[in-house]
């Protein structure tokens, strides 16, 4: 369950953002990465504008099992380790698509393990490379008004673990800026096993990168398609039939959006089906809706009842 965490919270996550709450449209991060410090620490205020990827990798939970911290820095060696593998894994696939290299950056709570990290990316990686991806290593001070395309989140966190650590780390003002560093992707890594952290901010982000691996695996048989009305379902059985991918209910900027429609080949459009009374309650305009929705670059194509009623084959080709 969501709990939104109070004490001037809003003002602290506000003063570390760079997208002041008060203007309420986010445009920086994809949905799944911005989402937990909506509902955490904005009380899902936030207005996400970014439209969702049509890629089920956005965040991404690493496990480090034999990772170990070192008690006098509070350094993980096995742990960085990892993490320097997998920037060169990350370096490697976008060598191979054309235009700007992603930028990457690495954020830890603990300044021994940012040290450590940035030691063994100097041990393995040019200089050259360093400045092509802006890779750069800090605590969440660092990051403070920054972003990346990609984010790395090392917490430093094993079966030894001092007490102590688990609680400096999981100051809400610190740990919002961890978090929402990314634009496109982000991916933890910890070195204990995720049923086993306390409670707290810690243990319920694990859980929910976890719901979200969980629901975008394509293995997983889940109903997707929430239709608001009779006539939804009717268009989505037509284009389904034209072999077009279709999707129902998928919440876009704060929004219910009607039908989601690609042709495989990555362009998609969002439908509205007018003229029918929905089955769910909403308080906000036609109108609005839209405006809001061209705002986050989506295309859409609106089809009324009584167009469809004269012709569904025109109203398909229009589509």
């Amino acid at each position: 369950m969501w709990r939104f965490r109070t004490n001037s919270m809003f003002d602290l996550a506000n003063y570390y953002s760079t997208s002041p709450i008060m203007l309420d449209e986010h445009f920086r991060s994809l949905p799944p990465i911005i989402d937990f410090s909506n509902q955490e620490f904005y009380g899902g205020r936030i207005r996400i504008m970014k439209k969702n990827s049509d890629k089920n990798d956005v965040l991404e939970l690493c496990l480090v099992p034999d990772g170990k911290v070192d008690y006098e820095t509070t350094r993980n060696m096995p742990e960085t380790e990892a993490v320097i593998k997998r920037v060169h894994e990350l370096i490697l696939e976008d060598e191979k698509n054309e235009g700007e290299p992603v930028s990457i950056g690495i954020v830890s709570p603990f300044r021994g393990q940012v040290d450590l990290i940035k030691k063994a990316l100097m041990q393995v990686l040019s200089e050259n490379i360093i400045r092509k991806h802006k890779i750069e290593v800090g605590t969440a001070h660092t990051f403070q008004g920054d972003e990346k395309d990609i984010m790395i989140l090392s917490w430093c966190v094993a079966d030894n673990s001092f007490a102590q650590s688990l609680t400096f780390m999981q100051k809400p003002n610190l740990f919002n800026v961890a978090i929402t560093r990314a634009r496109k992707k982000l991916i933890c890594f910890l070195s204990k096993n995720p049923k086993s952290l306390p409670e707290g901010l810690l243990r319920d982000y694990i859980e929910y990168i976890q719901n979200y691996i969980n629901k975008t695996n394509p293995t997983e048989k889940f109903d997707e398609n929430v239709y608001k009305n009779a006539f939804e379902k009717e268009i989505a059985k037509t284009l389904r039939a034209e072999g077009l991918n279709v999707v129902a209910g998928v919440e876009t900027a704060g929004f219910s959006t009607d039908l989601t429609v690609d042709d495989g080949e990555g362009h998609s459009i969002l439908v509205e089906a007018d003229g029918v009374e929905d089955n769910i309650q909403t308080y906000n305009t036609n109108m609005k809706k839209h405006a809001i929705l061209e705002r986050c670059g989506i295309k859409i194509v609106r089809i009324t009842y009584r167009e469809w009623y004269y012709s569904p084959t025109a109203c398909v080709e229009r589509i």
